[in-house]
Protein backbone atom coordinates (compact mmCIF):
# COMPACT_ATOMS: atom_id res chain seq x y z
CA UNK A 1 0.00 0.00 0.00
CA UNK A 2 1.59 3.31 -1.47
CA UNK A 3 1.78 6.34 1.41
CA UNK A 4 -0.23 8.35 -1.59
CA UNK A 5 -2.96 5.59 -1.39
CA UNK A 6 -2.95 5.20 2.24
CA UNK A 7 -3.34 8.68 3.55
CA UNK A 8 -6.34 9.20 0.77
CA UNK A 9 -8.23 6.05 2.23
CA UNK A 10 -7.01 7.86 6.21
CA UNK A 11 -8.97 11.14 4.60
CA UNK A 12 -12.07 9.21 2.97
CA UNK A 13 -12.73 7.27 6.04
CA UNK A 14 -12.41 10.53 7.68
CA UNK A 15 -14.75 12.55 6.21
CA UNK A 16 -17.57 9.32 5.21
CA UNK A 17 -17.11 9.17 9.02
CA UNK A 18 -17.68 13.00 10.22
CA UNK A 19 -20.64 12.82 7.45
CA UNK A 20 -22.35 9.84 8.96
CA UNK A 21 -21.36 10.48 12.55
CA UNK A 22 -23.26 14.19 11.67
CA UNK A 23 -26.37 12.93 9.91
CA UNK A 24 -26.88 9.80 12.14
CA UNK A 25 -26.47 12.07 15.24
CA UNK A 26 -29.03 14.49 13.66
CA UNK A 27 -31.30 12.00 12.73
CA UNK A 28 -31.21 10.17 16.19
CA UNK A 29 -31.71 13.54 17.97
CA UNK A 30 -34.69 14.18 15.89
CA UNK A 31 -36.27 11.17 16.81
CA UNK A 32 -35.45 10.79 20.13
CA UNK A 33 -37.51 14.46 19.90
CA UNK A 34 -40.40 12.96 17.57
CA UNK A 35 -40.81 10.13 20.09
CA UNK A 36 -41.30 12.26 23.04
CA UNK A 37 -44.62 13.82 20.94
CA UNK A 38 -45.43 10.07 19.15
CA UNK A 39 -46.32 7.53 20.67
CA UNK A 40 -45.48 4.03 19.58
CA UNK A 41 -47.79 3.09 16.40
CA UNK A 42 -47.17 5.97 14.57
CA UNK A 43 -43.23 4.73 14.56
CA UNK A 44 -45.01 1.31 13.22
CA UNK A 45 -46.93 2.83 10.41
CA UNK A 46 -43.80 4.85 9.13
CA UNK A 47 -41.36 1.37 9.70
CA UNK A 48 -43.48 0.04 7.27
CA UNK A 49 -43.77 3.11 4.75
CA UNK A 50 -40.23 3.12 4.76
CA UNK A 51 -39.51 -0.69 4.19
CA UNK A 52 -41.87 -0.12 0.97
CA UNK A 53 -39.91 2.82 0.03
CA UNK A 54 -36.55 1.35 -0.32
CA UNK A 55 -37.98 -1.60 -2.02
CA UNK A 56 -38.87 0.16 -4.32
CA UNK A 57 -36.15 2.95 -4.68
CA UNK A 58 -34.13 -0.90 -5.33
CA UNK A 59 -35.74 -1.26 -8.95
CA UNK A 60 -34.71 2.26 -9.50
CA UNK A 61 -30.89 1.96 -9.10
CA UNK A 62 -31.06 -1.41 -10.30
CA UNK A 63 -27.44 -2.04 -9.62
CA UNK A 64 -26.05 0.44 -11.90
CA UNK A 65 -24.12 2.71 -9.54
CA UNK A 66 -22.79 0.24 -8.13
CA UNK A 67 -21.47 -1.09 -11.66
CA UNK A 68 -20.37 2.55 -12.61
CA UNK A 69 -18.38 2.71 -9.04
CA UNK A 70 -16.84 -0.75 -9.61
CA UNK A 71 -15.85 -0.13 -13.31
CA UNK A 72 -12.02 0.70 -13.92
CA UNK A 73 -13.10 3.77 -16.39
CA UNK A 74 -16.40 4.86 -17.09
CA UNK A 75 -17.72 7.64 -19.84
CA UNK A 76 -19.88 10.40 -20.19
CA UNK A 77 -22.25 8.27 -22.39
CA UNK A 78 -22.29 5.51 -19.35
CA UNK A 79 -23.16 7.69 -17.04
CA UNK A 80 -25.69 10.27 -18.89
CA UNK A 81 -27.70 6.55 -19.95
CA UNK A 82 -27.84 5.43 -16.21
CA UNK A 83 -29.27 8.89 -15.20
CA UNK A 84 -32.12 9.08 -17.93
CA UNK A 85 -32.48 5.64 -17.19
CA UNK A 86 -33.01 5.71 -13.38
CA UNK A 87 -35.30 8.87 -13.68
CA UNK A 88 -37.59 7.02 -15.89
CA UNK A 89 -37.40 4.18 -13.60
CA UNK A 90 -38.75 6.74 -11.06
CA UNK A 91 -41.19 7.98 -12.88
CA UNK A 92 -43.13 4.03 -13.60
CA UNK A 93 -42.56 2.59 -10.48
CA UNK A 94 -44.43 5.92 -9.04
CA UNK A 95 -47.18 5.21 -10.97
CA UNK A 96 -47.78 1.79 -10.43
CA UNK A 97 -47.28 2.58 -6.65
CA UNK A 98 -49.82 5.33 -7.29
CA UNK A 99 -52.54 2.64 -8.09
CA UNK A 100 -51.78 -0.66 -6.02
CA UNK A 101 -51.41 1.59 -3.08
CA UNK A 102 -55.14 1.34 -1.61
CA UNK A 103 -54.26 -2.65 -1.80
CA UNK A 104 -51.30 -2.33 0.54
CA UNK A 105 -53.58 -0.32 2.69
CA UNK A 106 -55.96 -3.07 2.96
CA UNK A 107 -53.65 -5.90 3.65
CA UNK A 108 -51.69 -3.70 6.07
CA UNK A 109 -55.01 -2.49 7.65
CA UNK A 110 -53.44 1.07 8.22
CA UNK A 111 -55.34 3.73 8.34
CA UNK A 112 -54.32 7.00 5.99
CA UNK A 113 -51.62 4.24 4.33
CA UNK A 114 -52.91 5.35 0.69
CA UNK A 115 -52.09 8.66 1.21
CA UNK A 116 -48.63 8.30 2.55
CA UNK A 117 -47.69 6.42 0.22
CA UNK A 118 -48.43 8.75 -2.66
CA UNK A 119 -46.44 11.30 -0.78
CA UNK A 120 -43.79 9.51 0.01
CA UNK A 121 -43.79 7.87 -3.62
CA UNK A 122 -42.66 11.23 -5.02
CA UNK A 123 -39.44 11.41 -3.06
CA UNK A 124 -37.89 7.99 -5.38
CA UNK A 125 -37.44 11.24 -8.20
CA UNK A 126 -34.89 13.34 -6.03
CA UNK A 127 -32.81 10.00 -4.96
CA UNK A 128 -33.02 8.88 -8.77
CA UNK A 129 -32.30 12.55 -9.51
CA UNK A 130 -28.38 12.69 -7.22
CA UNK A 131 -27.22 9.03 -8.03
CA UNK A 132 -24.92 10.19 -10.35
CA UNK A 133 -23.79 12.84 -8.47
CA UNK A 134 -23.19 10.18 -5.55
CA UNK A 135 -21.33 7.83 -8.08
CA UNK A 136 -18.85 10.28 -9.32
CA UNK A 137 -18.36 10.97 -5.42
CA UNK A 138 -17.37 7.51 -4.66
CA UNK A 139 -15.17 6.57 -7.43
CA UNK A 140 -12.87 10.22 -6.65
CA UNK A 141 -13.30 9.75 -3.36
CA UNK A 142 -14.99 13.32 -2.77
CA UNK A 143 -16.50 12.58 0.90
CA UNK A 144 -15.54 15.79 2.11
CA UNK A 145 -17.51 17.32 -0.22
CA UNK A 146 -20.54 14.65 0.30
CA UNK A 147 -19.99 15.77 4.30
CA UNK A 148 -21.38 19.28 3.83
CA UNK A 149 -23.43 18.16 1.37
CA UNK A 150 -25.54 15.60 4.01
CA UNK A 151 -24.94 17.74 6.82
CA UNK A 152 -26.58 20.37 5.48
CA UNK A 153 -29.59 18.43 4.21
CA UNK A 154 -30.27 16.91 7.75
CA UNK A 155 -30.01 19.90 9.44
CA UNK A 156 -32.63 21.39 7.07
CA UNK A 157 -35.18 18.20 7.37
CA UNK A 158 -34.49 17.36 11.21
CA UNK A 159 -35.30 21.06 11.95
CA UNK A 160 -38.41 20.98 9.74
CA UNK A 161 -39.48 17.55 11.18
CA UNK A 162 -38.80 18.60 14.84
CA UNK A 163 -41.19 22.73 14.23
CA UNK A 164 -43.59 20.12 12.55
CA UNK A 165 -44.14 18.11 15.68
CA UNK A 166 -44.09 20.97 17.78
CA UNK A 167 -46.96 22.20 16.07
CA UNK A 168 -48.88 19.44 15.67
CA UNK A 169 -48.57 17.98 12.96
CA UNK A 170 -48.21 14.65 14.15
CA UNK A 171 -47.45 11.68 11.57
CA UNK A 172 -46.50 14.03 8.82
CA UNK A 173 -43.47 14.96 10.77
CA UNK A 174 -41.77 11.70 10.18
CA UNK A 175 -43.17 10.97 7.04
CA UNK A 176 -42.13 14.38 5.42
CA UNK A 177 -38.53 14.44 7.01
CA UNK A 178 -37.13 11.83 4.73
CA UNK A 179 -38.72 13.24 1.53
CA UNK A 180 -36.89 17.39 3.05
CA UNK A 181 -33.74 15.16 3.32
CA UNK A 182 -33.73 13.55 -0.30
CA UNK A 183 -35.06 17.08 -1.85
CA UNK A 184 -32.04 19.05 -0.21
CA UNK A 185 -29.20 16.44 -1.36
CA UNK A 186 -30.17 16.58 -4.35
CA UNK A 187 -30.78 19.82 -4.77
CA UNK A 188 -27.71 20.62 -2.69
CA UNK A 189 -25.30 18.10 -5.15
CA UNK A 190 -26.48 19.51 -8.25
CA UNK A 191 -24.50 22.41 -7.85
CA UNK A 192 -21.69 20.80 -6.10
CA UNK A 193 -20.64 17.98 -8.16
CA UNK A 194 -20.18 19.81 -11.74
CA UNK A 195 -21.17 16.47 -13.84
CA UNK A 196 -24.00 17.39 -15.98
CA UNK A 197 -25.75 14.39 -18.19
CA UNK A 198 -25.92 14.71 -22.01
CA UNK A 199 -27.78 14.26 -24.71
CA UNK A 200 -27.29 10.52 -24.77
CA UNK A 201 -27.79 6.96 -24.59
CA UNK A 202 -26.84 3.52 -25.57
CA UNK A 203 -28.63 0.72 -24.98
CA UNK A 204 -25.22 -1.42 -25.45
CA UNK A 205 -23.69 0.29 -22.81
CA UNK A 206 -26.50 -0.53 -20.31
CA UNK A 207 -26.25 -4.15 -21.17
CA UNK A 208 -22.66 -3.90 -20.18
CA UNK A 209 -23.15 -2.42 -16.53
CA UNK A 210 -26.13 -4.78 -16.20
CA UNK A 211 -23.68 -7.76 -16.45
CA UNK A 212 -22.34 -7.21 -12.89
CA UNK A 213 -25.29 -4.77 -11.54
CA UNK A 214 -28.44 -7.45 -12.24
CA UNK A 215 -26.62 -9.60 -9.25
CA UNK A 216 -26.10 -6.35 -6.74
CA UNK A 217 -29.77 -5.70 -8.39
CA UNK A 218 -31.10 -8.91 -7.01
CA UNK A 219 -29.08 -8.84 -4.45
CA UNK A 220 -30.71 -5.69 -3.04
CA UNK A 221 -33.78 -6.49 -3.23
CA UNK A 222 -33.14 -9.91 -0.97
CA UNK A 223 -32.37 -7.77 1.64
CA UNK A 224 -35.33 -5.51 1.02
CA UNK A 225 -37.79 -8.36 1.02
CA UNK A 226 -36.06 -9.66 4.08
CA UNK A 227 -37.02 -6.54 6.09
CA UNK A 228 -39.06 -7.04 9.08
CA UNK A 229 -40.92 -4.50 8.78
CA UNK A 230 -42.70 -5.55 5.42
CA UNK A 231 -43.16 -8.91 6.58
CA UNK A 232 -43.98 -8.65 10.46
CA UNK A 233 -46.41 -5.31 9.24
CA UNK A 234 -48.80 -8.14 8.34
CA UNK A 235 -48.38 -10.23 11.64
CA UNK A 236 -47.99 -7.92 14.42
CA UNK A 237 -49.86 -4.77 16.09
CA UNK A 238 -48.39 -1.20 15.23
CA UNK A 239 -47.08 -0.94 18.54
CA UNK A 240 -45.53 -4.69 18.62
CA UNK A 241 -43.65 -3.64 15.88
CA UNK A 242 -42.51 -0.20 16.71
CA UNK A 243 -41.24 -1.86 20.26
CA UNK A 244 -38.91 -4.51 17.85
CA UNK A 245 -37.68 -1.34 15.33
CA UNK A 246 -37.09 1.29 17.88
CA UNK A 247 -34.76 -1.79 19.52
CA UNK A 248 -33.48 -2.21 16.53
CA UNK A 249 -33.09 1.61 14.84
CA UNK A 250 -30.71 2.58 17.72
CA UNK A 251 -28.12 0.25 17.55
CA UNK A 252 -28.15 0.27 14.07
CA UNK A 253 -27.80 4.39 13.78
CA UNK A 254 -24.83 3.90 16.13
CA UNK A 255 -23.41 1.58 14.60
CA UNK A 256 -23.64 2.94 11.21
CA UNK A 257 -21.89 5.64 12.22
CA UNK A 258 -18.72 3.77 12.44
CA UNK A 259 -19.14 0.69 9.80
CA UNK A 260 -21.21 2.63 7.05
CA UNK A 261 -18.45 5.08 6.26
CA UNK A 262 -15.84 2.89 6.46
CA UNK A 263 -17.88 0.32 4.59
CA UNK A 264 -18.66 3.27 1.68
CA UNK A 265 -14.66 3.58 0.99
CA UNK A 266 -13.77 0.03 1.19
CA UNK A 267 -15.63 -1.10 -1.81
CA UNK A 268 -13.87 1.81 -4.53
CA UNK A 269 -10.75 0.83 -2.51
CA UNK A 270 -10.74 -2.83 -2.87
CA UNK A 271 -11.47 -2.41 -6.61
CA UNK A 272 -8.92 -0.27 -6.97
CA UNK A 273 -6.25 -3.09 -5.55
CA UNK A 274 -7.45 -6.31 -6.99
CA UNK A 275 -4.44 -7.39 -8.03
CA UNK A 276 -2.47 -6.56 -4.91
CA UNK A 277 -3.36 -9.26 -2.20
CA UNK A 278 -0.69 -8.18 0.10
CA UNK A 279 -2.36 -4.62 0.01
CA UNK A 280 -5.92 -5.82 0.00
CA UNK A 281 -5.01 -8.19 2.85
CA UNK A 282 -3.69 -5.61 5.00
CA UNK A 283 -6.85 -2.94 3.86
CA UNK A 284 -9.34 -5.67 5.59
CA UNK A 285 -6.75 -6.51 8.07
CA UNK A 286 -6.90 -2.68 9.80
CA UNK A 287 -10.53 -2.05 8.77
CA UNK A 288 -11.66 -4.90 10.71
CA UNK A 289 -9.61 -4.35 13.72
CA UNK A 290 -10.39 -0.29 13.72
CA UNK A 291 -14.32 -0.57 12.97
CA UNK A 292 -14.61 -3.16 16.20
CA UNK A 293 -12.39 -1.24 18.40
CA UNK A 294 -15.08 1.17 17.93
CA UNK A 295 -18.06 -0.22 17.59
CA UNK A 296 -17.66 -3.18 19.97
CA UNK A 297 -17.53 -1.07 23.29
CA UNK A 298 -20.71 1.14 21.98
CA UNK A 299 -22.96 -1.43 21.34
CA UNK A 300 -21.29 -3.06 24.35
CA UNK A 301 -22.35 0.09 26.34
CA UNK A 302 -26.33 0.71 24.96
CA UNK A 303 -26.63 -2.89 26.13
CA UNK A 304 -25.80 -2.28 29.60
CA UNK A 305 -27.21 0.68 29.66
CA UNK A 306 -30.59 -0.01 27.76
CA UNK A 307 -32.53 0.46 30.80
CA UNK A 308 -31.70 4.29 32.15
CA UNK A 309 -30.98 5.29 28.80
CA UNK A 310 -34.75 4.58 27.48
CA UNK A 311 -35.88 6.22 30.58
CA UNK A 312 -33.93 9.42 30.38
CA UNK A 313 -34.28 9.74 26.46
CA UNK A 314 -37.63 8.19 25.24
CA UNK A 315 -39.82 7.86 28.34
CA UNK A 316 -42.29 5.21 29.86
CA UNK A 317 -44.09 4.37 26.90
CA UNK A 318 -41.15 2.69 25.40
CA UNK A 319 -40.12 0.42 28.00
CA UNK A 320 -40.95 -2.81 25.43
CA UNK A 321 -38.01 -1.51 23.15
CA UNK A 322 -35.15 -2.19 26.34
CA UNK A 323 -34.96 -6.04 25.00
CA UNK A 324 -34.83 -5.37 21.81
CA UNK A 325 -32.11 -2.87 21.99
CA UNK A 326 -30.06 -5.32 24.03
CA UNK A 327 -30.43 -8.21 21.47
CA UNK A 328 -29.59 -5.98 18.72
CA UNK A 329 -26.00 -4.98 19.91
CA UNK A 330 -25.38 -8.16 19.34
CA UNK A 331 -26.33 -7.79 15.39
CA UNK A 332 -25.00 -4.52 14.74
CA UNK A 333 -21.64 -5.95 16.94
CA UNK A 334 -20.87 -8.31 14.25
CA UNK A 335 -21.32 -5.33 10.84
CA UNK A 336 -18.15 -4.70 11.21
CA UNK A 337 -16.96 -8.24 10.24
CA UNK A 338 -20.28 -9.09 8.29
CA UNK A 339 -20.15 -5.90 5.48
CA UNK A 340 -16.58 -5.58 5.16
CA UNK A 341 -16.30 -9.48 3.58
CA UNK A 342 -19.65 -7.94 1.26
CA UNK A 343 -17.58 -5.24 0.08
CA UNK A 344 -14.83 -7.40 -0.55
CA UNK A 345 -17.02 -9.78 -2.82
CA UNK A 346 -18.31 -6.35 -4.58
CA UNK A 347 -14.91 -4.84 -5.06
CA UNK A 348 -13.16 -7.56 -6.27
CA UNK A 349 -16.27 -8.17 -9.20
CA UNK A 350 -17.86 -11.42 -7.85
CA UNK A 351 -21.09 -10.63 -8.88
CA UNK A 352 -22.51 -13.93 -8.34
CA UNK A 353 -21.10 -14.92 -4.64
CA UNK A 354 -22.64 -11.48 -3.67
CA UNK A 355 -25.92 -12.38 -5.00
CA UNK A 356 -25.80 -15.95 -3.16
CA UNK A 357 -24.88 -14.26 0.29
CA UNK A 358 -27.58 -11.71 -0.22
CA UNK A 359 -30.19 -14.36 -1.12
CA UNK A 360 -28.82 -16.26 2.02
CA UNK A 361 -29.68 -13.36 3.54
CA UNK A 362 -33.13 -13.71 2.48
CA UNK A 363 -33.67 -17.13 2.88
CA UNK A 364 -32.79 -17.05 6.64
CA UNK A 365 -34.89 -14.20 7.41
CA UNK A 366 -38.12 -16.14 5.76
CA UNK A 367 -36.66 -19.40 7.89
CA UNK A 368 -36.99 -17.27 11.00
CA UNK A 369 -40.63 -15.86 10.46
CA UNK A 370 -41.61 -19.54 9.34
CA UNK A 371 -40.86 -21.28 12.41
CA UNK A 372 -40.75 -18.35 14.60
CA UNK A 373 -43.85 -15.88 14.14
CA UNK A 374 -46.28 -18.56 16.51
CA UNK A 375 -43.78 -17.78 19.27
CA UNK A 376 -44.29 -14.08 19.17
CA UNK A 377 -42.34 -10.86 17.81
CA UNK A 378 -39.39 -11.69 20.91
CA UNK A 379 -38.89 -15.14 19.28
CA UNK A 380 -38.38 -13.02 15.68
CA UNK A 381 -35.77 -11.10 17.42
CA UNK A 382 -33.82 -14.20 18.67
CA UNK A 383 -34.02 -16.00 15.67
CA UNK A 384 -32.53 -12.51 13.72
CA UNK A 385 -29.24 -12.90 15.82
CA UNK A 386 -29.16 -16.05 14.88
CA UNK A 387 -29.29 -15.73 11.44
CA UNK A 388 -26.57 -12.71 11.53
CA UNK A 389 -24.05 -15.01 13.01
CA UNK A 390 -25.21 -17.30 10.49
CA UNK A 391 -24.35 -14.67 7.32
CA UNK A 392 -21.14 -13.88 9.20
CA UNK A 393 -19.65 -16.75 9.42
CA UNK A 394 -20.66 -17.53 5.41
CA UNK A 395 -19.62 -14.40 4.10
CA UNK A 396 -15.94 -14.80 5.59
CA UNK A 397 -15.78 -18.26 3.95
CA UNK A 398 -17.44 -16.97 0.82
CA UNK A 399 -14.76 -14.38 -0.16
CA UNK A 400 -12.12 -15.76 1.71
CA UNK A 401 -9.90 -17.83 -0.74
CA UNK A 402 -9.81 -14.70 -2.77
CA UNK A 403 -9.35 -12.16 -0.49
CA UNK A 404 -6.37 -14.36 1.12
CA UNK A 405 -8.04 -13.08 4.88
CA UNK A 406 -9.57 -16.37 6.40
CA UNK A 407 -12.95 -16.77 8.73
CA UNK A 408 -10.62 -17.66 11.62
CA UNK A 409 -7.95 -15.02 10.92
CA UNK A 410 -10.54 -12.48 11.37
CA UNK A 411 -12.48 -13.87 14.61
CA UNK A 412 -8.56 -14.14 16.34
CA UNK A 413 -8.21 -10.79 15.00
CA UNK A 414 -11.54 -9.16 16.87
CA UNK A 415 -10.80 -11.51 19.93
CA UNK A 416 -8.34 -9.12 22.16
CA UNK A 417 -11.03 -5.95 21.55
CA UNK A 418 -14.24 -8.71 22.35
CA UNK A 419 -12.31 -9.52 25.65
CA UNK A 420 -11.99 -5.90 27.07
CA UNK A 421 -15.30 -5.10 25.59
CA UNK A 422 -16.90 -7.88 28.00
CA UNK A 423 -14.87 -6.83 31.19
CA UNK A 424 -16.00 -3.11 30.76
CA UNK A 425 -19.37 -3.80 29.72
CA UNK A 426 -19.73 -6.13 32.82
CA UNK A 427 -18.45 -3.38 35.33
CA UNK A 428 -20.61 -0.74 34.07
CA UNK A 429 -24.15 -3.19 34.56
CA UNK A 430 -23.48 -4.11 37.55
CA UNK A 431 -24.37 -0.05 38.11
CA UNK A 432 -28.26 -0.72 37.25
CA UNK A 433 -28.24 -2.73 40.83
CA UNK A 434 -27.90 -0.08 43.00
CA UNK A 435 -30.47 2.50 44.05
CA UNK A 436 -29.83 5.14 41.66
CA UNK A 437 -31.76 7.59 39.37
CA UNK A 438 -31.15 6.68 35.91
CA UNK A 439 -29.73 9.77 35.51
CA UNK A 440 -27.14 9.90 38.11
CA UNK A 441 -26.33 5.80 36.79
CA UNK A 442 -25.65 6.89 33.09
CA UNK A 443 -23.21 9.74 34.42
CA UNK A 444 -21.16 7.33 36.39
CA UNK A 445 -21.60 4.65 33.67
CA UNK A 446 -20.12 6.47 30.81
CA UNK A 447 -16.96 7.63 32.03
CA UNK A 448 -16.23 4.46 33.78
CA UNK A 449 -16.66 2.41 31.06
CA UNK A 450 -14.64 4.44 29.08
CA UNK A 451 -11.76 4.72 31.24
CA UNK A 452 -11.44 0.99 31.50
CA UNK A 453 -12.10 0.19 28.10
CA UNK A 454 -9.67 2.26 27.35
CA UNK A 455 -6.56 2.16 30.02
CA UNK A 456 -7.12 -1.88 29.12
CA UNK A 457 -6.77 -1.30 25.45
CA UNK A 458 -3.01 1.11 26.04
CA UNK A 459 -2.48 -1.62 29.11
CA UNK A 460 -2.32 -4.73 27.02
CA UNK A 461 -1.24 -2.48 23.47
CA UNK A 462 -4.02 -3.77 21.19
CA UNK A 463 -2.92 -3.14 17.61
CA UNK A 464 -6.19 -1.37 16.49
CA UNK A 465 -5.43 1.12 19.56
CA UNK A 466 -1.80 2.02 18.28
CA UNK A 467 -2.81 2.26 14.88
CA UNK A 468 -5.43 4.79 15.50
CA UNK A 469 -3.55 6.94 17.21
CA UNK A 470 -0.69 6.52 14.81
CA UNK A 471 -3.47 7.35 12.12
CA UNK A 472 -4.17 10.41 13.60
CA UNK A 473 -0.37 11.79 13.81
CA UNK A 474 -0.09 10.69 10.42
CA UNK A 475 -3.31 12.91 9.49
CA UNK A 476 -2.61 15.56 11.31
CA UNK A 477 1.24 15.99 10.44
CA UNK A 478 -0.30 16.25 6.92
CA UNK A 479 -2.96 18.82 7.61
CA UNK A 480 0.03 20.25 9.74
CA UNK A 481 2.05 20.56 6.08
CA UNK A 482 -0.61 21.18 3.72
CA UNK A 483 -1.79 24.20 5.52
CA UNK A 484 2.24 25.17 5.80
CA UNK A 485 2.39 24.82 1.83
CA UNK A 486 -0.79 27.30 1.40
CA UNK A 487 0.69 30.04 3.77
CA UNK A 488 4.09 29.91 1.99
CA UNK A 489 2.61 29.71 -1.37
CA UNK A 490 0.04 32.83 0.04
CA UNK A 491 3.31 34.08 1.04
CA UNK A 492 4.53 34.50 -1.85
CA UNK A 493 1.60 35.96 -3.71
CA UNK A 494 2.30 38.54 -1.82
CA UNK A 495 6.04 39.37 -2.14
CA UNK A 496 5.21 39.23 -6.34
CA UNK A 497 2.53 42.00 -6.13
CA UNK A 498 4.17 43.74 -3.20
Amino acid sequence: MTESFRLTLIKSFLWKFLEARAVQIITLVSNIILARFLLPEAFGTVAILTAIFYLIQTFIDEGLSAALVQKSTIDEVEASSVFYLQLTAAAVLYAVLFFISPEIGEFYQVEDMTLYLRITGLFLFFYAFQSIQYVFINREFKFRKYFFCSLASSLIAGGLAVCMIVNGCGIWSVVLEEGVYAASLALIMWFAVKWRPKLTFSWEKVKKLYAFGWRVLLASLAIRLSSTSLIGGKFFSTEALCNYTTGESYPKTIARIIYEPVNTVVFPAIAKCQDAKETRIKLMHYVLICNVFILFPLMGGIAAMAEPLVHVLLGENWTGAIFFIQLFTIVYAAAPMMYLNLQTIKGLGKGGKYLFAQMLSFVLVILVFVFAVQFGIYAIAVGMVIATLIKVCTYALLIQKQSGYSLLTQIKDQLPVFLITCIAGGIIYCFTFLPLDYITMICMQIPIGLAVYLGLAWLFRLEAFTFIIDAAKELLISVKEQLKEKFLKKSKANKVQQ
